[in-house]
């Protein structure tokens, strides 16, 4: 069963969507043969029949158009999901990590349309990226945040709750399919390159709480992704994380384990970058205004790494 997503939150869509009508325009007379001139005259562009508005769709707004499997409208610039597609959970693995850390990785969860929520990024949601300081220092990658304030590398993010259509129907889509938490944020991450990446760190932020639930999109170029506990230098465990992936860190491994995504020197470009360098990760975690109490952010409209 495929997700549905409408404009709300967190809600998912029963109706079948728009459909754009089928009719065909008989314009020939059945009083007789049409002449040429007639015929002429008839596939003139300037006298054609305008197409009729599909049902659901306003006046200037382009009807829904299915791209790979990923069903979308657009209007005035922006996309919106109206139907992601079931993923492919048959090569889904699940590790266990010591001091109760859970990981699974889901390698064809988006794959059917990856290049799609790619391009969506890129057109619509990269221009607003910008860099983080981490210490005081800019990061070499770009990010763009959805979601209450948040603070990280000491350093705070001004709270931004006009979420993308595309992001709130990943955070719905993973809650729908995964069983996952209700997200109410989402940091995507932007590489324009393999020469950048994330250190070793750890997702141990307090408005995350004890034990977050952090799920994290693969979109573009492939990157290694690594594990290893704290005050070690000893890899636990790594993978490489395909475009349209899908990690899911739960437990406790913010209390027990640093991670890094590696980098990649080898696809680094001279002058402009390709977009088959380009990777975003988008990852979604719940923020907390207490230890005991969520944020319930409600999504205006609506996973590079995407870190939701």
């Amino acid at each position: 069963m495929e997700v549905e997503i409408n404009s709300k939150r967190c809600s998912r869509d029963t109706d079948s969507p728009p459909t754009v009508s089928t009719k065909k325009v008989n314009n020939r007379d059945s009083a007789g043969p049409v002449r040429r001139s007639e015929q002429q005259t008839m596939l003139s562009p300037s006298n054609a029949p305008l197409p009729e508005t599909p049902p659901g769709t306003s006046k200037g707004e382009r009807p829904p158009s299915k791209r790979g499997s990923l069903e979308i409208r657009k209007s005035e610039g922006v996309t919106t999901i109206i139907r992601l597609p079931k993923p492919d959970k048959s090569d889904s693995k699940s590790y266990n990590l010591s001091n109760n850390c859970n990981i699974s990785y889901h390698s064809s969860a988006l794959t059917k349309c990856d290049n799609q929520i790619l391009k969506i990024l890129v057109d619509e949601i990269q221009a607003k990226a910008f860099h983080h300081h981490t210490n005081g220092r800019p990061e070499a990658r770009k990010i763009v945040w959805f979601g209450p304030e948040y603070t990280y590398g000491g350093t705070k993010i001004s709270a931004n709750d006009n979420w993308h259509p595309l992001v709130t129907s990943l955070a719905t889509w993973l809650s729908v399919e995964y069983q996952l938490p209700v997200f109410n944020s989402c940091l995507i991450n932007f590489y324009k390159d393999g020469s950048i990446n994330i250190p070793w760190h750890s997702d141990d932020e307090v408005e995350l709480g004890p034990n977050p639930t952090i799920a994290s999109i693969s979109i573009g170029a492939a990157r290694d992704f690594h594990m290893r506990p704290k005050g070690s230098t000893n890899i636990a465990w790594s993978q490489r994380l395909a475009s349209g992936s899908l990690l899911i860190m739960s437990g406790q491994h913010n209390r027990t384990f640093n991670t890094r995504s590696s980098k990649t020197p080898r696809s680094k470009t001279s002058g402009s970058t390709s977009r088959s360098d380009l990777r975003a990760m988008v990852g979604s975690r719940k923020i907390f205004l207490s230890l005991t109490r969520p944020i319930l952010v409600c999504y205006q409209s609506t996973a590079a790494s995407l870190a939701i």
